[in-house]
């Protein structure tokens, strides 16, 4: 049946002047190597390749300049593979068309979502293709459409490639066409093309001069083109629809555990407690099993949100009833998340593989060489501020320079005069200015100049403050580079930030001297997945403690299995880059503090001695 309903929605696609049929054959093949890892394909070879660049680009991007994005739209992990899409190097439409739908499927594999046509329609690789073929066929169809009008107008005689049962009208008026046009295009034409280019002739054969023929003649080509236009936008859709129809389907069934979770507290709600510590305990061993922790799903979003909430309300509610000791315990857990897990990651560093990537440029381009870059943006800034003070300071200078003609009009001055020497004054010792009939107006003056110059302080000050605080984030900028990047890129980057300084003439106290000395990042708890899992234990294993009871045991020998098992395999690292792009997994040899392991397992420790030595918990 899905086989017939393929077959059918393919039909009216392969009036279209791509072969779409070779699309989702050649789309398909992409698949099953992909999956299969027999990478023939050279642009499923190309993109295996560039997948751990792009996790290394997303890492580096957030370690310079952070996850903030300054564009008009949040950008996707569609915006990050369309880098690969630009970057490659295709001559057939059906092809690249293939690779964009490819590129959409890796888009939801990596969201952990199921391929679909809003998915596909929001891929920015898929738009590109098609406002790329649009330019391309607009081109061409336009050239035929003129063609075609001042054929049947007398404007040219040379036939065009398309027959059409019209009369030849000689108006004596004439039309340069270009004869150069894809067969594309003539695929594209409607069925009552014929029809409507007789009414556009007639539009035409009502010209009365050479230049009113020729815009009749572009006009109604324009008119006509919009129907092409029209059919190749329901093709787009087309598409989405036989993606989402064609793309594997993945079996979501583990969010039915809450199902079954809701029933288990009802069917036993008379041992809610042991439930409870039933479900605590089954959630600690699968966040332990799941490789989906990273994903921007609705229920991982949902699950750390209920997590994070309970855990700020209980300890607020146990702070309200004074009792401190988990209060306590919950500050001991925020402090040690940010004390790095893993000192000096040296696999994070940036190598050469990175460096021949297409992202090493999109890293450059983010970083310093755009115009929205986080060192132009800084570099605009400073600019902005120099130039601000340079016009308040033009302005308090042209003041000044007329104080001493201000004088001369009151009679305080005899004479100012200018000499290479300096300045020339002659004070009239027994002008009435210095009477004291004339103190309010002397006041008067004063008080003028103290408001002008006290306002430029004051906004001078404002503006030295800006400019420090912008060249202290260039300063730390220029150092995370010069730390944590590779010679090649410190090299790009500093002759990009001289090329940059020679356009601010105003900022002449930047200079920076780089040193070689490299240093590799170190991660925090919440920047790695096994980090992030023990967050999760340490929430659960919270609320187990605060349930208390006996059957507490159950969550606390589930929290020791999976922190022994996973202090084990500490040199097995997957890096958390950010929410949908797979983490970076690598074995290192960097050192491991193992401070969130041992305060897992000394509070299990701790819970396991009031249960055996008190016989009960306490909170």
């Amino acid at each position: 049946m899905r086989r017939i309903i393929l077959i059918l929605t393919l039909i009216p696609l392969l009036t279209f002047a791509l072969d779409v049929e070779k699309v989702v054959l050649e789309y398909k093949q992409m698949l099953n190597e992909y999956k299969s890892g027999s990478y023939r394909d050279p642009f499923v070879r190309y993109v295996h390749e560039n997948l751990p660049q792009l996790q290394k680009y997303r890492f580096f991007r957030r370690l310079l300049i952070g996850s903030v994005e300054k564009t008009e739209f949040a950008k996707t992990v569609g915006d990050y593979l369309f880098v690969m899409y630009r970057n490659w190097r295709e001559e057939s439409w059906e092809k690249k068309l293939a690779n964009a739908l490819f590129l959409a499927y890796i888009q939801s594999e990596m969201a952990g979502s199921e391929p679909s046509k809003s998915t596909l329609k929001n891929s920015p690789s898929f738009n590109s293709f098609f406002g790329e073929y649009k330019m391309y066929i607009r081109s061409n169809a336009l050239n035929l459409l003129r063609w075609i009008l001042s054929y049947y107008t007398g404007g040219t005689n040379a036939p065009p490639p398309v027959e059409l049962d019209l009369e030849i009208k000689n108006m004596g008026f004439s039309f340069d066409v270009k004869q150069n046009v894809s067969q594309d295009v003539i695929k594209l034409l409607p069925e009552d093309f014929e029809w409507k280019v007789k009414n556009a002739i007639e539009t035409v054969l009502s010209s009365k001069n050479q230049s009113e023929y020729r815009r009749n003649v572009n006009r109604n080509a324009n008119l006509l083109w919009r129907e092409i236009e029209n059919k190749i936008s329901a093709v787009q859709n087309d598409i989405a629809d036989l993606f989402e129809r064609t793309a594997p389907k993945r079996v979501h069934l583990l969010w039915l555990r809450y199902l079954l979770y809701g029933l288990l507290l009802i069917v036993f709600r008379k041992k809610y407690q042991l439930t409870l510590q039933l479900i605590l305990a089954s959630e600690i061993l699968f966040v332990w099993a799941t490789d989906a922790i990273h994903l921007n799903t609705i229920e991982n979003m949902l699950f750390s949100s209920v997590l994070v909430f309970a855990f700020i309300f209980f300890n607020l509610l146990l702070i309200r009833r004074k009792r401190y000791g988990y209060p306590l315990l919950a500050a001991i857990f925020l402090i040690l998340l940010f004390v790095p897990s893993y000192i000096s990651v040296q696999e994070l560093g940036m190598d050469s593989e990175f460096e021949e990537s297409p992202y090493y440029d999109q890293l450059k381009s983010e970083v310093f060489e755009s115009s929205t870059s986080r060192v132009k943006e800084i570099l605009r800034e400073m600019s902005a501020v120099s130039l601000a003070s340079k016009e308040h300071t033009k302005q308090l200078v042209e003041y000044l320079s007329l104080v001493p003609e201000k004088f001369l009009k009151e009679d305080a001055l005899k004479e100012f005069e200018p000499t290479p020497s300096g300045i020339f004054l002659l004070v009239n010792e027994r002008s009435q200015f210095f009477s004291t009939s004339n103190f309010e107006r002397r006041l008067k003056i004063a008080k003028e100049m103290n408001s002008k110059l006290e306002d430029y302080l004051s906004e001078e000050r404002a503006r030295y403050g800006r400019y420090k605080g912008a060249l202290e984030s260039l300063k730390r900028l220029v150092k995370k580079i010069s730390e944590y990047t590779s010679n090649k890129f410190v090299d790009d980057f500093e002759e990009d930030l001289k090329t940059s300084l020679n356009r601010y003439p105003l900022i002449t106290d930047v200079s920076f001297i780089i040193t070689g000395e490299r240093k590799y990042p170190s991660l925090k708890s919440y920047q790695t997945i096994s980090g992030l899992k023990e967050i999760f234990w340490f929430l659960l294993l919270f609320f187990a403690a605060l349930l208390g009871g006996r059957y507490v045991l159950i969550p606390v020998g589930a929290t020791l299995f999976a922190t022994l098992s996973t202090a084990i395999n500490w040199k097995h690292l997957e890096v958390f880059v950010e929410g949908g792009i797979s983490p970076i997994a690598l074995e290192t040899s960097a050192v491991h503090t193992f401070h969130m392991e041992i305060l897992l397992i000394a509070v299990s420790a701790v819970i396991l001695y009031k249960n055996f030595v008190k016989g009960r918990v306490k909170p």
